[in-house]
């Protein structure tokens, strides 16, 4: 999960499923699913709070949600407190939350107390994971482990390639300086 900074309203009379407040909608989460932040240009809009028993969430900009279809068919269709797992347009998810790709399994913790980060964890764990009770066939999500594992470890590489480029480049700009040093020194 990553923070997300919530812009106004668009309009005061709106439908989730308007073709603007869907894009705007896409736009705060920048395409990104909110629970397993895959890229999605074809999202769904999800109630973050479950519309069936309150109509009143149905079109309440602060409850609606960028979402892929996978994570949309997965998650629990249960009413949602505000307190059963941490909201990422209100919490500080990013620091309350650690991912780690280890061996083709995401490792979700916490080192939060808190409940609700805590549900969040193993929440995380289900999508990722495949980690629960659930029949088998609701457990596909080596693919999505393995393009995020895959992230974590080009990001490795980069930051490496990058520490590595910059000491070459400081050394070619030492060695650079020591060149010209020596033209200026020399007589004509």
């Amino acid at each position: 999960m990553i923070e997300i900074k919530r812009s106004k309203q668009p309009r005061i009379n709106f439908s989730y499923k308007d073709a603007d407040i869907k894009e705007a909608i896409g736009k705060d989460f920048y395409h990104l699913c909110y629970i397993c932040e895959k890229y999605d240009r074809d999202f769904e809009i999800d109630h973050f709070k479950p519309k069936g028993e309150n109509k009143n969430l149905t079109n309440n900009w602060d409850n609606l949600f960028c979402i892929c279809q996978k994570c949309n068919k997965k998650r629990p269709k249960k009413v949602r407190q505000e307190n059963d797992i941490l909201n990422c347009c209100k919490d500080k998810v990013e620091s309350l939350i650690n991912l780690k790709y280890d061996n083709g399994i995401i490792k979700v913790s916490t080192t939060s107390t808190e409940q609700k980060a805590k549900n969040t964890v193993s929440f995380l764990n289900y999508i990722y994971n495949g980690i629960t009770t659930v029949k088998k066939s609701h457990r596909t999500p080596t693919a999505r482990q393995e393009e995020i594992g895959k992230t974590l470890e080009n990001f490795g590489m980069f930051h490496i390639l990058f520490t590595l480029l910059k000491i070459e480049k400081c050394k070619v700009y030492f060695c650079y300086m020591k060149y010209a040093e020596r033209r200026l020194t020399k007589p004509l």
